[in-house]
């Protein structure tokens, strides 16, 4: 045999045991979906691309944060942990989603994505007074940021502070008076309340 047959079949060896490791750390989190996971690993092995699709519920999220941590690959800048957020929210995990909005603020509290996901990710009062704070903070150094003032006015009408709301909304359609999602938040802003029936 020679030194480059010796080499190859080392090399071999050392990827067939990370595959093996990485597959039985994985497993302690995901069960099943072997296939997959072979797969999704044979593009990493191969510095190439995966794309996951499938239906809600079949843990593609918490495959790949899963396989992130095993290969010990956390996001540590704050474009990604936003992106991040942004993938949790919209696969219906808003807690799992704020934390990553808070770790990005926390390396870039300019991160004006990072800021929006915290308000759409707001889901008690804790922390709408937080994600409130956060984006008022931002909005002091950034008067014409119409976005954040947007997220801004519809934390404060989730919290029903309508008054609040308003002058947000107000501010915004003063300098864009057609702004279509301020003038939707309006409507429903000042909109009658509905009457209540006693069913006769």
């Amino acid at each position: 045999m020679s030194t480059m047959d010796k080499v190859d079949l080392e090399r071999v060896e050392k990827l067939r045991a990370a595959h093996a490791r990485l597959k039985q750390e994985i497993g302690k989190i995901i069960i099943g979906q072997h296939q997959v996971l072979d797969q999704l690993l044979m593009a990493i092995f191969c510095r190439s691309h995966a794309l996951l699709m499938g239906v809600p519920g079949l843990a593609k999220t918490l495959m790949v944060s899963t396989l992130a941590q095993a290969l010990d690959l956390e996001p540590e800048n704050d474009a990604a942990l936003g992106l991040l957020g942004t993938i949790l929210l919209n696969t219906g995990r808003p807690e799992a989603a704020w934390e990553e909005f808070q770790r990005a603020l926390a390396l870039n509290p300019e991160n004006r994505e990072a800021l929006l996901g915290l308000a759409r990710a707001a889901g008690n009062r804790e922390q709408h007074a937080a994600a409130v704070q956060r984006l008022e903070e931002y909005g002091q150094r950034h008067l014409a940021d119409f976005p954040v003032l947007l997220g801004l006015a519809e934390l404060w009408a989730r919290q029903g502070n309508t008054a609040a709301a308003l002058e947000a909304v107000s501010r915004i359609l003063l300098f864009h008076p057609a702004h279509p999602e301020a003038l939707a938040l309006r409507g429903r802003l000042t909109e009658p309340p509905a009457a209540g029936g006693d069913g006769a």
